[in-house]
């Protein structure tokens, strides 16, 4: 009968030769299943982070999977999204091995990327590891006028009357919350900020909380959509606690219309939205977007439910990176929550090391890199709003995050002097779990 080798711990895999994981240890495990065959990469230290010098070795283990089966592999490891710099062929005895690492001679993350053959079918499994990140310093400078500049976009904003606009939805409403679908001015062009917004039932003066959103054009499900994933989507329940909570989109328009019609946009005039106009820092696709979400605090600080002083805003990704940006330029703002921030440190790779999302000059798009893009992105790199900013922060992400490169966001979480607390997931990626969602609404 076909078995896969059962658990041994991790510390004994490196401990152990190769060799000794024998027969005796196949024959104790239970029976192979019908799944993906599971694959990991373990480092010698479980935190996953290293000195600067430090050498790590990792463990390959594979399990699930007949290990009689013809199984090749091969590892690639460099400095995250460089090229790699090590490529090692691996010997899978009984789908185990153990491999040597190199090294950084300066912060920053290595990631370790495995390739493995089984039975003809490919497989992939990355690790990142780090190397002193909490001295990772940002390469991108911060403009002599930057502050002078988002000044100016403001006082231009100011000019132009908000202009509020909320229609109920009552098939979202329930007993304890009002729900409205809202609308105001942007700025420039007569742009406008759509969004959905919830109000306690009950009269009084409420704290209030912003909610941006990740990157991509899409309409704003309602709760039981988010009911269905298993998770409230946090505004009526945590209205119905007393709190005010608006929700916007970024691209100026509704968020309420058809599936279809997001997904021509997206396929259409803002494909690659986040590339638009970045030869020109007063027509960046996201000079709209900062001030859209600055006059959203001014929004929810027009309302007469709001209690004029608790005034928080949370986001991940690119929601995250909008988060920062927003307390940064609107001292409204008081306490925001952080997840994995995206256009962090984004000329990180014009110096050899990870930039953060939207990845605007990585190799891919080096043949398409201007000067002008360049003195462009160090108006809108979130690391520069991270040095003004002031706001009570919760910070949370983790070492394997391949979207937003934890280079990119320690370089912006570094800088910051403000009141900070980051809840490092070391394991998790580019997701937020439910347990996590929680942390963050209590810290609210």
């Amino acid at each position: 009968m076909l078995n896969k080798i059962g658990k041994i711990s991790l510390c004994c895999l490196f401990l152990l030769p190769i060799f000794l994981v024998s027969a005796t240890a196949i024959c104790i495990s239970q029976t192979i299943s019908s799944e993906q065959p599971d694959i990991l990469i373990v480092p010698d230290k479980d935190n996953r982070t290293y000195k600067v010098g430090e050498v790590p070795r990792y463990a390959i283990v594979i399990t699930n999977t007949d290990l009689s089966e013809n199984m090749t592999g091969y590892v690639e490891i460099g400095p995250e999204k460089m090229r790699p710099v090590k490529y090692e062929q691996l010997d899978l005895i009984f789908g185990r091995t153990t491999i040597e690492g190199i090294t950084l001679q300066q912060p920053g993350f290595l990631t370790c990327k495995l390739t493995v053959n089984i039975a003809g079918k490919e497989h992939q499994k990355l690790l990142n590891v780090g190397f002193e990140p909490e001295k990772i310093l940002p390469t991108t400078e911060m403009p002599s006028d930057f502050v002078e500049y988002w000044e100016n976009c403001k006082a231009e904003s100011a000019k132009i009357p908000l202009a509020g606009n909320m229609t109920l939805l009552p098939e979202r409403c329930t007993d304890a919350v009002n729900v409205f679908e809202v609308r105001f001015n942007n700025y420039r062009h007569g742009a406008r900020v759509y969004g959905i917004l919830c109000i306690p039932a009950k009269k009084g003066k409420y704290p209030a909380l912003l909610k941006l959103p990740g990157s991509g054009i899409r309409a704003y499900p309602d709760e039981s959509f988010y009911q269905r994933l298993g998770r409230q989507c946090g505004d009526i329940a945590m209205v119905e606690k007393g709190v005010i909570i608006l929700e916007i989109g970024i691209h100026g328009i509704p968020v309420t219309l058809d599936k279809s019609v997001y997904g021509n946009l997206a396929a259409g005039p803002l494909y690659n939205y986040k590339y638009i106009n970045l030869d020109n820092k007063d027509e960046f696709y996201f000079n709209r977007v900062y001030m859209g979400c600055y006059r959203a605090v001014e929004f929810l600080a027009s309302l007469p439910e709001y209690d004029g002083e608790n005034m928080g805003v949370y986001g991940r990704s690119q929601g995250g990176a909008l988060t920062i940006v927003t307390a940064a330029l609107n001292p409204k703002v008081k306490h925001i929550a952080v997840y994995f921030p995206a256009l962090c440190d984004l000329t990180g790779y014009l110096h050899g090391r990870a930039g953060g999302w939207p990845h605007m000059f990585s190799d891919d798009r080096k043949e398409n890199i201007t000067a002008n893009q360049i003195n462009t992105s160090g108006y809108y790199d979130v690391v520069n709003f991270g040095r003004i900013l002031q706001a009570n922060g919760f910070y949370c992400f983790g070492y394997n995050d391949f979207v937003c490169p934890p280079t990119s966001m320690y370089a912006a979480y570094n800088v910051i002097k403000a009141p900070k607390y980051l809840n490092l997931q070391i394991d998790t990626g580019h997701a937020v779990y439910p347990d996590l969602w929680k942390i963050s609404d209590q810290w609210i």
